[in-house]
């Protein structure tokens, strides 16, 4: 377990700096960019993100399930041979489709399209699922914070006006073909390049492909918004969303982040037949994750009415209404992203895991098609989309693993035990939206009080409901991190 907050630590470090960077440049670039240069960027951007996924496939998570379950350095090196080469077959295969879409149907963004070439070449020589496998996160959060800052400075050096879209473009897609590259340095430390027959590589291809199955689906659905929009609406209500839905990525990536070192370690310990210690960790990992998402969710929805306006600038005032309903998506996708990364793929559970992502696939579509072309909600549209979407893939995934054997119905306990945030989250709300229309002085200032007078009342009335209930899980976290750094002051 010290490895798992060894590598937690690494990750809380990264996530600082991945939430800390988009909060220095988002408001510059709303403004030199505006709406309409983010909504080409967005709309140009999930359609070379479709080839990214053939590219790679199912390997975020096969790759990464694979390389953890294995027991030495030669099955790590055999496995992770036989997966790069149908890596680099269907990335080449991608490669090759995306050049033909590119001169053939892509007249009017043409140039955007060739820059985010780069995309796809960086998915070629992509090796983030073997380092995880690994659990050496200390090396892939050192290689994207150097990136990040490069890329950061990169941004205010460069891009300088509404016309340097195609910079921006460039030092986004050049900087994560950078990351994946460095990777490379360090990889004989890890495995030997050993020769692999057809074996090796068609045994992979099944599972591979299984897993790709949600990957597409699950991916469609968070893009084809984006899409529709650029389809069915316009390049404005394209970068109202592009933002808003950033604003809710920005502090989701810490989740994420964390899930990717959980999945790892229950991985290993599922291989280790050590069922109690992997429930108790997925028990205790809800409950971490919703006493981080409801201080977001209750926290966005609360101060967006003076936050966006003031970060993205006043020509973004739609976002407002937007980064509320997206506040409620942070509360619904952090359940359905543990349950597969805790529950779901360790486990195996790969069918629930498609037949859920698949669903919010098909709820997304129609909802959106009905929003944004029949209704012609543009952004809104889009938004409440999702919503619904991950609300159907967060009930699906949870009670078809709870019920699909009697030994998962722990599960539904644990996500009911989980919610006890959601009170303090509420009173937080009511709390700061009071003072909102009280308060009288300049916007900045009304905002560093409201975010002051949240975060107090959330940490005492959580204190009070995890005292209320004798909680056994982050109490003892919270009383070891109050004596560690009681012993630092002494």
């Amino acid at each position: 377990m010290s490895r798992l907050k060894r590598n937690l630590g690494y990750q809380t470090v990264y996530q600082i700096l991945a939430v800390g960077i988009p909060l220095i440049t988002s408001p510059y670039l709303s403004r030199v960019l505006g709406a309409e240069g983010l909504g080409i960027y967005s709309y140009t951007y999930s359609i070379v993100y479709y080839f990214m996924l053939f590219a790679v496939l199912g390997l975020s998570k096969y790759g990464m399930r694979q390389i953890a379950q294995s027991k030495t350095r030669e099955e790590v090196s055999r496995n992770f041979c036989g997966l790069f080469v149908c890596q680099l077959i269907s990335a080449g295969l991608s490669l090759a489709a995306y050049v033909i879409y590119v001169t053939a149907f892509s007249a009017k963004y043409q140039l955007f399209f060739l820059i985010e070439l780069l995309y796809l070449l960086s998915e070629c020589v992509n090796i983030n699922w073997l380092y995880f496998g690994l659990e050496e996160f200390k090396l892939t959060v050192t290689r994207s914070i150097f990136v990040k800052l490069l890329t950061t400075a990169s941004l205010f050096v460069f891009v300088r006006r509404k016309e340097d879209l195609a910079v921006y473009v460039f030092i986004l897609a050049f900087g994560q073909l950078l990351s994946n590259l460095l990777l490379w340095i360090r990889l004989k430390k890890y495995v030997d390049f050993v020769p692999v027959g057809a074996a090796d590589i068609v045994r992979h291809i099944k599972p591979n492909l299984m897993l790709f199955i949600p990957v597409i689906a699950s991916s469609v659905y968070h893009m084809m918004d984006k899409t529709m929009l650029g389809y069915f609406s316009t390049e404005t209500q394209s970068g109202y969303y592009y933002n808003a839905d950033k604003l809710l990525n920005i502090p989701f990536t810490a989740v994420i982040g964390c899930c990717n070192v959980i999945m790892a370690q229950i991985s290993v310990l599922v291989r280790d037949e050590k069922a109690e210690e992997y429930r108790a960790l997925q028990g205790k990992s809800l409950k971490v994750g919703m006493l981080v998402s409801s201080a977001l969710c209750f926290g966005i929805a609360a101060v967006s009415d003076l936050f966006c306006p003031m970060f993205f600038g006043g020509a973004f005032q739609p976002t407002v209404v937007l980064a509320k309903w997206f506040a409620i998506v942070i509360l619904i996708k952090t359940v359905s992203t543990i349950t597969c990364s805790a529950c779901l793929i360790p486990l195996k559970k790969d069918g629930i895991y498609i037949f859920s992502v698949i669903l919010g696939a098909a709820v997304n579509f129609i909802a959106n098609y009905y929003m944004i072309k029949v209704l012609d909600m543009g952004a809104l549209g889009a938004t409440i989309g999702t919503l619904i979407a991950e609300a159907v893939v967060m009930v699906t995934q949870s009670c078809v693993f709870a019920f699909s054997a009697r030994q998962n119905r722990y599960h539904i306990r644990q996500v009911f035990a989980s919610q006890i945030f959601l009170l303090p989250g509420a009173m937080m709300f009511a709390a700061v939206q009071w003072v909102n229309r009280m308060l009288a002085f300049r916007a900045a200032v009304n905002l560093l009080i409201e975010i002051a007078l949240g975060a107090v009342i959330y940490i005492g009335l959580t204190l009070l409901c995890l005292l209320a209930v004798k909680d056994q899980d982050i109490l003892p976290m919270c009383r070891q991190a109050v004596r560690r750094l009681t012993g630092r002051r002494q």
